[in-house]
């Protein structure tokens, strides 16, 4: 299936990933899921349909300028300059300068006066991801709640749910995990809908179940038991084999 990622992040052009953050869990909100995009990545594979964001890995609703982004190379800007005026929906702050020597300081200045500058700039500046989420109108993918307080749930090591969402032909699949020692049961709201919603546990396939659903007009909610360290799958659509 295709991985359901709204947003896409540009960790910037002068350190790797790790050096950004390290240990530390990025500044993505929880409930989004988002890709990573490296310099080559956006200037070389990305293109424009619909105000959406195509890449081999998948569609995105919006691009963050992250990471290192207070310096971009004019490479880099003429990119987004395509990007934006294809209709993508760019957020980022203004860029203080260019990391590479080579770039010409007359170009860049240009790049940078018709990106952000003007009654209506092409890129909408943007403090932090969740500034930019939030003007994107990007809607939570999932939401979780036990013993009446909201969990952290993303695909990092210190969220306290691991979930990601992807999408097959006929049904949408949530991979949902409990990292702890202490067995959860959880209160759920996933940005999906379908007649049928299955629990499915790959270790062991026959405790496979119909899980009552409450759906809402972008929604559905749910209620899990998640053991400790436990994982599985909540399917909207046909039953999993």
């Amino acid at each position: 299936g295709n991985p359901v990622a709204d947003l896409l992040y540009f960790v910037g052009e002068e350190a790797p990933v790790t050096a950004l953050w390290g240990d530390t869990n990025f500044d993505v909100p929880s409930g989004i899921d988002f890709d990573l995009i490296s310099r080559d990545g956006l200037t070389s594979t990305l293109r424009v349909q619909d105000s959406l964001i195509l890449s081999a890995q998948g569609t995105y609703k919006a691009l963050y300028l992250g990471g290192h982004s207070s310096r971009l190379s004019v490479a880099v800007l003429r990119a987004l300059e395509h990007l934006a005026s294809a209709g993508a929906k760019v957020y980022g702050l203004r860029p203080v300068g260019s990391p590479s020597a080579a770039d010409d300081k007359s170009e860049f200045l240009g790049l940078v006066e018709r990106l952000w500058g003007g009654l209506k700039p092409l890129i909408c500046s943007a403090e932090s991801v969740a500034e930019a989420i939030r003007l994107a109108k990007i809607k939570r993918d999932w939401r979780f709640r036990a013993r009446g307080q909201r969990l952290d749930a993303a695909l990092v090591p210190a969220a306290q749910i691991r979930a990601t969402h992807r999408r097959l032909d006929d049904c949408d699949v949530y991979f949902i995990a409990n990292p702890s020692d202490e067995p959860l049961k959880v209160s759920a709201k996933l940005r999906s809908q379908a007649t049928n919603v299955w629990w499915f546990d790959p270790a062991n396939p026959n405790a496979s179940k119909r899980l009552k659903a409450k759906p809402n007009k972008s929604s559905t909610k749910l209620k899990l038991k998640l053991p400790s360290y436990g994982s599985g799958f909540v399917v909207f659509g046909s039953k999993p084999l």
